[in-house]
């Protein structure tokens, strides 16, 4: 009907079939010529709207509210601008490039038929809707303008940290990659910065990003059981176990604060505050066991590769707060065990319980050389140092102070006896006091104990000056009294003072009792084998009476120096009598007995006095006898007194008394030629 070709333009009615004659030829071309502009092929509806174009340049336009269905491959652009549906496979690009622009709902594929997409070497831009149910592969950039929603499985290229292959249009170095083989890669202009594999999510490098930033953090962290936090290649890690935290630190050349706590200043506190607390809990037991320890330091170790030393050491080393400002502080402590609103002990005791506010337990050390230790005390269970007091704003008086201060004896509460409240309980050994020990009002009791002086040092006990010489006892050493039992009848105790013992030549101690220049007064010490001496240490006299304020005299000695002779009083059995004898170097050894002034010698009320005066008289009368000696009711019947006469001693009287008054009687002497 037609020639090959139609030569002129023109409308054509009926129903139209192109076909090749042969299949190498083309049923229908529409070639366009030089400088076209019109559209090379338009199709319309019966309005004369163009519902699909092809323009010299080779872009297809769709237009109207219809669907157009393509089951075909699109080797060049694609642009949208209304719904597209796509059921069948669809490929976009090849060698050359194509890009496929969305603008209005585009549907690749529907669940009960899904349809494959692949986009290649250009880019897809999206600003509405674009919907892919089946695979889809974009090599190139995608860019959205609006919501994209994949169904299926989206295949993305590898990508670099560089050029990652999930990204933004305004930043194309930031986004998602695949890192390694199932690695998932996060990349921040052009960087790595973390990646993300089956195990672990790991910052790009070591000392990488931060997580979190101050004023913006993260509300909580949630680890397993059994959760490590590692630092620095196990340099430091926090291991969790059930119900506890442990922190372990690596060895560190040069050493290291394991743990460093640093609190920032409390500022407007009207309260207790605590920098570190561990707050009240409970423990149920359902077996029992040893030693149970809420908070405890392990035994550390200091090694040296050679002789080096360590001045000091301690597990646990607290120093006391200190003020500032115009705070004041009225009781400071550098440790504190137990407070006065403290909630009570409840001890479930029995015969053996122990309660102690600080204790240490029995300890064996072993020593590594045999050096002898010569320090003041190498091994104590607590050792307290010398404390300075200073003042830098003038001079400041202390009243009292004490390297250990006990406030008082244990004191018993409602319902409880203490038998014996004790402020300082000594179980066993000796206690050795350096200094001096100062008592005010206190008792010493014994029980199998010693106090021990320093060799070669005296061991002084001494009081504080009284304000007045009646102010109390100053030193009492006081054995217990004696006990009457129902079976048994206990005495009183026996205070005792001894001296060393001799050995060989040495002679032994003794035992001195000073007075109040410090010169010895009198000593107690051995004399012969079961002898004592008491003297002096130079020519004293000792007295014996009451010194209750003014000394009452009963007694005195007089230390001659150099005496050979003395007296020996010495008791005896019943029918014998006690006797005064004269002792000593020499032979014959009289006694002397010698009143004062008009005194007799009065050896008792009802027998021989004797008493020696000097009168001038010629004649005794009754009235010199009376001036001389007393009256007779006074001197007593068997007084005897001897009475020289004043006058060249030319007569001497022996006069004696019956004890009645005016009854004197006398007897002449004559002086021998």
């Amino acid at each position: 009907m037609f020639n090959d070709s139609w030569r002129g333009g023109g409308t054509g009615l009926g129903a139209y079939t192109l076909k090749p004659r042969t299949a190498s030829e083309i049923a229908l071309t529409l070639q366009g010529v030089t400088g076209q502009t019109a559209n090379l092929l338009e199709i319309k509806n019966v309005g004369g709207t163009t519902l699909f174009s092809v323009n010299n340049d080779g872009n297809l336009s769709f237009s109207g509210s219809g669907t157009i269905t393509i089951d075909a491959t699109v080797t060049d652009d694609l642009t949208v601008g209304d719904t597209l549906t796509v059921t069948g496979a669809t490929t976009l690009g090849a060698a050359t490039l194509s890009t496929l622009t969305v603008t209005g709902a585009t549907i690749f594929g529907t669940a009960s038929d899904p349809a494959s997409f692949a986009l290649f070497r250009q880019e897809v831009r999206i600003s509405d809707d674009l919907t892919v149910t089946g695979q889809t592969i974009l090599s190139g950039p995608v860019i959205f303008g609006s919501s994209v929603v994949i169904p299926g499985v989206s295949s993305f290229a590898d990508g670099t940290a560089a050029a990652p292959s999930i990204t933004f249009t305004t930043d194309l170095d930031t986004g998602l990659y695949r890192a390694a083989a199932n690695q998932l890669g996060f990349a921040v202009a052009g960087a790595v910065e973390l990646t993300l594999d089956g195990t672990n999510l790991s910052p790009g490098a070591n000392d990488g990003s931060a997580l979190g930033v101050s004023g913006t953090a993260w509300a909580d962290l949630f680890l397993a059981s059994g959760a490590v936090i590692n630092f620095s290649a196990s340099n430091y890690t926090i291991t969790h176990a059930s119900g506890a935290v442990t922190l372990a630190s690596a060895a560190t050349a040069g050493g290291a604060v394991a743990l460093t706590l640093t609190p920032g200043a409390h500022t407007a506190v009207t309260a207790q505050v605590n920098d570190f607390a561990l707050t009240a809990h409970t423990i149920t037991v359902t077996g029992g066991f040893t030693a149970q320890n809420f908070v405890r330091l392990n035994q550390p170790t200091i090694s040296a590769a050679s002789g080096l030393t360590i001045t000091n050491s301690a597990t646990m080393s607290i120093l006391s707060p200190t003020v500032a400002g115009s705070a004041v502080i009225t009781n400071t402590a550098s440790l504190s065990v137990g407070t006065a609103t403290g909630t009570a002990s409840t001890i479930a005791n029995d015969s053996g319980s122990t309660f102690a506010h600080v204790s240490t337990s029995t300890t064996t050390i072993a020593l590594s050389t045999t050096t002898q230790v010569t320090s003041a005390c190498f091994a104590s269970a607590a050792k307290f140092g010398i404390i300075t007091i200073n003042q830098t704003g003038g001079a400041v008086t202390v009243d009292n102070s004490a390297t250990i201060y006990v406030a008082g004896a244990v004191a018993p509460g409602a319902s409880v006896t203490l038998t014996n409240p004790y402020s300082i309980f000594v179980d066993a050994g000796l206690s050795r006091f350096d200094g001096g020990i100062t008592m005010n009002g206190s008792t010493i009791i014994g029980v199998s104990s010693a106090i021990t002086g320093t060799a070669g040092t005296a061991l002084t006990i001494s009081t504080p000056a009284h304000a007045s010489e009646l102010a109390g006892t100053n030193i009492k050493i006081q054995a217990s009294a004696a006990v009457t039992a129902t079976a048994q009848n206990y005495a009183g105790g026996i205070v005792q003072l001894q001296p060393g013992a001799s050995t060989g030549s040495a002679a032994p101690g003794y035992v001195d009792f000073l007075g109040t220049s410090g010169t010895t007064k009198m000593t107690v010490s051995s004399y012969g084998a079961n002898d004592t001496l008491i003297g002096q240490a130079a020519t004293y006299i000792t007295y014996f009476g009451i010194f209750a304020g003014p000394p009452t005299l009963d007694f005195a000695i007089l230390r001659t120096a150099s005496s050979v002779n003395y007296l020996q009083v010495a008791g005896a059995v019943t029918t014998a009598e006690p006797s005064i004898s004269a002792l000593g170097t020499d032979t014959d050894i009289n006694i002397r007995l010698i009143p004062k002034g008009t005194g007799v010698v009065d050896a008792s009320t009802s027998s021989i006095r004797v008493k020696r005066s000097v009168a001038d008289v010629t004649t005794p009368t009754d009235a010199e006898l009376d001036a001389t000696f007393g009256d007779p009711t006074v001197v007593g019947s068997g007084f005897i007194g001897i009475l020289d006469d004043n006058d060249a001693g030319t007569a001497s009287w022996i006069v004696w008394t019956t004890g009645t008054a005016g009854e004197w009687f006398f007897a002449a002497g004559t002086k021998a030629t």
